[in-house]
């Protein structure tokens, strides 16, 4: 299990642990936790040795550490990182070779646009499925009932061709994903050149 939060742990905790932290907001508070901006933190658990350690280290740097010993031996990774397009991207990367066919990567707040066109880019992956979401019920504003309103006499198949993505789920959708999990059904084949047409802002 991976993801990078703002919280680190004190030093005195670096090293084995037998369990992981989930970095309780409330324990920040106390104290147990001091603050670090831009510190980042990697729990590992290994299944052999009932254990785990923390790489006190931004994901960036653990993730291609961990490839070099772990890759598709994990069962489940949960991103929740720094939200820029290019970071979420370069852990979902790390993430899709170190998952072994039939485990699970779970990405967090895909509210964010930034994370949302990973998640998008993701979904067109052949080697991934949607295994479920959270989300909201998004508000009923004026604008989109309005929007609504005006893109009634064409069809959603038409205004899904024309519109970016994102401005299609602004008009069109009656929820947003705040958390979604992808399983990893098959190993990832895709050729050198492999892209998708559908990716765009």
């Amino acid at each position: 299990m991976c993801w990078e939060t703002s919280a680190r742990i004190d030093s005195r905790q670096s090293g084995p642990i037998k369990k992981p932290d989930i970095f309780d907001p409330s324990s920040l508070e106390k104290g147990r936790f001091p603050l670090a901006k831009d510190a980042a933190g990697c729990i590992v658990i290994d299944d052999k040795h009932e254990a785990g350690y923390l790489m006190e280290i931004k994901s960036e740097f653990a993730l291609p550490q961990l490839l070099e010993k772990y890759e598709a031996q994990f069962d489940f990774i949960f991103i929740d990182g720094w939200h820029t397009f290019d970071h979420t991207l370069l852990d979902c990367f790390y993430a899709t070779r170190l998952l072994r066919v039939g485990g699970v990567l779970a990405i967090d707040d895909v509210s964010f646009p930034s994370v949302k066109r990973v998640v998008d880019f993701l979904k067109n992956y052949p080697c991934y499925a949607e295994q479920g979401s959270v989300g909201y019920t998004m508000p009923k504003t004026w604008k989109r009932i309005v929007a609504r309103a005006l893109a009634f006499p064409i069809s959603r198949r038409t205004w899904a061709s024309v519109l970016t993505p994102s401005l299609y789920r602004m008009v069109f959708d009656d929820r947003a994903t705040s958390m979604i999990a992808l399983r990893k059904t098959k190993e990832d084949s895709r050729n050198w050149d492999w892209h998708v047409d559908t990716f765009y802002p």
